[in-house]
């Protein structure tokens, strides 16, 4: 199969991973009563077990192993791990999945603004622009009087992601995207392990036959497999193919949860999800200056040459 086609194919699989960890979130919280700390431990474990695991099996006998800067590191796990991944799971439990897709699909713009602020990227209009517009949507979302408090954790989380994704990058390209992710994890995990294992502790000898399967699913699918193929295909892709495929994730969480939880669009969550995927289309799309290549600190995986110059 040729390297573009399987490039493809693993895009098309990570959104339909992620979008997954999305409706079996909802299910898990609501009929289930998982509780979402106990959940984000576990994921936080599982991934940094997994992202460990690759990091060693894939590392060159002879490749440098310079000490990772510690602090550094527990600032990426508050942004990347314990924000992202507790407000994520918190936000969706009191939201529904099909909001939670949508804002989540602010994560690329809310990285472009950032990364103008950190110097990282050219300010530039169209930026400006689709930042607006996604910033409708999401205050659409949320509300003003009364705030969706689901969605405002789940908002939270996307600037926090975004916010990671502008500072990891440097850190990618010096220590390598493999081991700086797995210690991003691990150190996510212990942070997350506070709150999280009274939690697990007391919730999980009651969770069902169901209730495991669902978190199974949940740690292996929209995580370890999506978290993996995600670097995979982002090593082997343009970052404006990467983009595009974002799209998918809201569409195939509504598709789904309107036949798995029953969810329908209201008028004000079509008008939030115009606008979010408008100014998405806007950021992603729009003509720049790098011909094609996002800045190198917003990138989160470093490309094969990259790799092979460290």
């Amino acid at each position: 199969m040729p390297v573009g086609l399987r490039v493809h194919l693993a895009l098309l699989a990570v959104q339909l991973a992620f979008a997954s960890g999305a409706i079996v979130g909802r299910i898990a919280f609501v009929e289930e009563s998982i509780e979402p700390t106990a959940l984000a431990f576990v994921r936080a474990l599982a991934a940094a077990l997994a992202f460990a695991t690759f990091a060693r099996v894939g590392r060159a006998p002879d490749a440098p192993r310079e000490p990772l800067p510690m602090l550094p590191m527990f600032g990426l796990a508050l942004l990347g791990v314990v924000i992202n991944q507790a407000f994520f799971l918190h936000g969706l439990k009191r939201g529904t999945a099909t909001s939670a897709a949508l804002l989540a699909a602010t994560i690329p713009v809310f990285t472009a603004a950032i990364g103008i602020f950190a110097g990282v990227e050219r300010p530039q209009v169209r930026t400006w622009v689709g930042l607006s517009l996604a910033s409708v949507g999401v205050v659409t979302l949320t509300g003003v009087r009364h705030v969706s408090l689901g969605n405002l954790l789940v908002t939270i989380n996307s600037l926090s992601y975004a916010a990671y994704l502008v500072l990891v990058g440097k850190y990618v390209r010096r220590y390598g995207a493999l081991r700086v992710v797995s210690a991003v994890f691990a150190h996510g995990a212990l942070v997350l392990a506070l709150p999280g294992v009274p939690q697990l502790l007391h919730h999980a000898p009651h969770w069902t036959a169901r209730g495991w399967s669902l978190v199974a699913w949940f740690v292996l699918i929209p995580t370890v497999f999506a978290y993996l193929a995600n670097a995979w295909a982002l090593g082997r892709a343009r970052p404006s193919v990467v983009a595009a495929y974002i799209y998918l994730q809201p569409i195939i969480v509504f598709l789904l949860a309107g036949r798995m939880l029953g969810e329908r669009l209201d008028a004000r969550t079509v008008l939030a999800g115009l606008a979010i995927l408008a100014g998405l289309a806007i950021v992603a799309f729009g003509k720049n200056d790098n011909r094609g290549h996002v800045p190198a600190a917003v990138d989160p995986v470093p490309r094969p040459a990259d790799q092979a110059s460290k």
